[in-house]
């Protein structure tokens, strides 16, 4: 079993790389086909776990967040049967389990396999390379008066040429990559400099695109991520936080050298521009969670085709859990994971006064997995970070490494978690109930999804996208003709 776990996540690892270079498989649906897929297969392979399996992973989360979510279970399902569009409502639901489950398989695969902790970033190095790649072939391209290859990801579906749908679905990628890319180049250096060099000038090269983008909302999520392991970690995090300064800065000179000295491109916004229209959304999102508290209006119930918000998301992951999930079970996530951080802070600390060696190995992964996974919950307050399939992914291989160090340097003595037969049966249970929800999904919408994106567009005169679990945003398209057509033009970015 423990290959096979080994596999899942080597599998999850190997191919978001692929994802981002290959062309076929940049738009937004490709992404949550490849996405489901991959938990579906983590989903089947919980089948073929062992009750001492699932005990193990059991005992990686404490008895507490068990039974928060066996709570929160109880209120979701009162809340998906009061839901606009109930079955969706599973599948959201359905959705975030197997994300869960990926993570553990994450942490079980770290715990127990030397190369386990190394996966996530190796993985996010060989995703900035391939991708560096690909833009510099662009780059080349663009310079050869080859003006309608898609230099920039969100110019693909403007030439006919496949690319990211939204810049800020790239955005999100980087959140999390970008201080694991560091992370990589440090750990580099003390086996092999040309490498390290190699990835820093990757790095360069991340933080370039990153600037060029022009997104407010992700500089400062990775700017308030690095200062908060700095904070936190202090002296430990100097070196770590000298190379993101550094690439930080080539980046900025290799922005202006590359878009404005060379070329003269006016495919982003300025980073001095107005105000935004989430200002305006979020309260009134806020005012309309308070009318149904306890229960929420339903999981994905924002995306409902009903609802008079064009988007298929707040940008807001906070607003989104208030209002669809409503408040117990928000403040459950939320205290969670305030919790599951302030353990995984003080254990870090603690093995950093253990670790004698300066800037071991160890310690940059603990560096950079927290930097990441704090980079990507900021931006998920003003980003879709828990709505975008990639995205969605790397937040649960972050977390899941992380818990998977955690639970192999716990101090405490842990003895496995004694759990009946009964219990395992239900945990089984509940993971293939998600595999097949997401498996009838993609069985019954995948051969109408481009028509249904034409009748979206067609039906509400939009011309641009707003994703939540398709590409064309919201959910009851086929119940279009009953309902009010609508006009929206307004941009997502």
């Amino acid at each position: 079993m423990h290959r096979i776990f080994f596999i899942v996540l080597l599998s999850v690892c190997v191919i978001l790389p692929v994802v981002y270079f290959t062309d076929i498989m940049f738009l937004y649906n490709e992404k949550r086909i490849i996405q489901s897929g991959l938990l579906i297969l983590a989903g089947i392979v919980a089948l073929f776990s062992s009750t001492q399996k699932i005990s193990r992973f059991v005992s990686y989360l404490p008895a507490y967040f068990w039974w928060g979510i066996l709570i929160s279970l109880v209120i979701l399902i009162i809340s998906i049967i009061k839901a606009p569009f109930p079955f969706y409502s599973v599948v959201e639901i359905s959705l975030f389990m197997l994300l869960l489950w990926t993570a553990m398989i994450t942490a079980h695969v770290t715990q127990n396999n030397n190369f386990g902790k190394y996966a996530v970033i190796a993985s996010a190095c060989f995703l900035v390379f391939f991708y560096s790649l690909k833009f510099g072939l662009g780059y080349t391209f663009y310079l050869l008066e080859f003006k309608d290859f898609p230099l920039w990801p969100a110019s693909g579906l403007k030439t006919g040429i496949i690319g990211f749908a939204n810049i800020r679905f790239f955005n999100q990628v980087q959140a999390f990559t970008l201080p694991l890319l560091i992370g990589g180049a440090a750990i580099a250096f003390s086996k092999q400099k040309i490498a390290g060099y190699f990835l820093l000038f990757l790095a360069a090269i991340w933080w370039m695109l990153l600037l060029q983008s022009a997104g407010r909302g992700i500089i400062l999520s990775v700017l308030i991520a690095a200062l908060v392991v700095l904070v936190f970690f202090k002296k430990d995090t100097h070196k770590w936080a000298w190379y993101f300064l550094g690439t930080l800065a080539v980046g900025y000179i290799a922005k202006v050298l590359l878009f404005e000295i060379i070329t003269d491109l006016e495919q982003t916004k300025s980073i001095l521009r107005g105000g935004s229209g989430r200002l305006t959304l979020w309260p009134k999102l806020f005012l309309a969670s308070l009318e149904k508290p306890i229960f929420g209006h339903g999981p994905m119930s924002f995306a409902s085709i009903n609802t008079d918000y064009s988007r298929g998301h707040p940008h807001n992951s906070l607003l989104q859990l208030l209002y669809e999930f409503g408040y117990p079970v928000t403040i459950t996530i939320v205290g969670g994971v305030f919790y599951g951080l302030k353990k995984w802070i003080d254990q870090t600390k603690e093995q950093f006064e253990i670790i004698k060696e300066d800037f071991a190995e160890e310690v940059v992964i603990r560096i950079s997995l927290t930097a990441a996974l704090f980079g990507g919950l900021i931006y998920s307050l003003l980003s879709g970070v828990i709505v975008m399939p990639m995205s969605q992914l790397w937040l649960a291989l972050v977390f899941g490494t992380m818990l998977g160090l955690y639970v192999e340097n716990d101090s405490k003595e842990k003895k496995l978690a004694s759990i009946k037969l009964y219990k395992v049966i239900c945990f089984k249970l509940l993971l293939l109930i998600a595999s097949i929800t997401l498996a009838s999904v993609l069985i019954k919408d995948l051969p109408h999804l481009r028509e249904n994106e034409k009748k979206f567009v067609k039906e509400t005169n939009r011309n641009v996208f707003r994703p939540r679990f398709w590409q064309q945003g919201k959910i009851g398209v086929d119940q279009m003709p009953k309902i009010e057509k609508k006009s929206n033009t307004e941009s997502n970015l």
